[in-house]
């Protein structure tokens, strides 16, 4: 983790969009979600995320439900969760901007680049479970970023 906030997944994630980043200047993330009437950027409570290992990190959104998960190594982050069915409003999801991973897209200028390696996107067209969530994770600890946004998921492992 680099600097404050900085993102592992993001489709801007500022006023618009959505991002999967550190929290501020702690060793936790959140998974902001611009405009659903939900908090914007849950604090997670599950920190040291800056060991040098290998993490499994997923966030889902479930708009329908309007619910938005954060996990740690397959454990819910109540901290970094909305279970309370409020996450459902329309969200602007920044099609101007690029979806990059280990940066972000602000008006044309790709930056807030992290510190890390990422590894295996995958796309779903579902928001996962988690029980799903956890059957992604490889044997070896590994950080991994799932985005449910609008039924739209995305996995992508990150390596210190």
């Amino acid at each position: 983790m680099a600097g404050t906030w900085s993102p592992f997944v993001a489709k801007l994630g500022e006023v618009n969009g959505y991002q999967l980043r550190q929290y501020h200047n702690t060793t936790g993330t959140t998974f902001t979600v611009r405009g659903t009437g939900g908090i914007d950027d849950p604090k997670g409570t599950i920190e040291g995320l800056n060991n040098g290992i290998w993490h499994h990190l997923a966030g889902v959104w479930d708009r329908d439900a309007g619910n938005r998960f954060l996990y740690v190594n397959g454990v819910l982050d109540t901290g970094g969760s909305i279970q309370d069915g409020t996450d459902t409003g329309s969200m602007n999801l920044a099609t101007w901007e690029y979806l990059t991973f280990g940066s972000r897209d602000i008006n044309g200028s790709v930056r807030d680049f992290g510190v890390g390696k990422l590894d295996e996107i995958r796309i779903y067209n579902e928001a996962l479970s988690q029980v799903q969530v956890q059957a992604l994770m490889v044997p070896e600890p590994s950080v991994s970023l799932v985005a449910g946004i609008l039924g739209i998921g995305l996995l992508v492992r990150r390596r210190r």
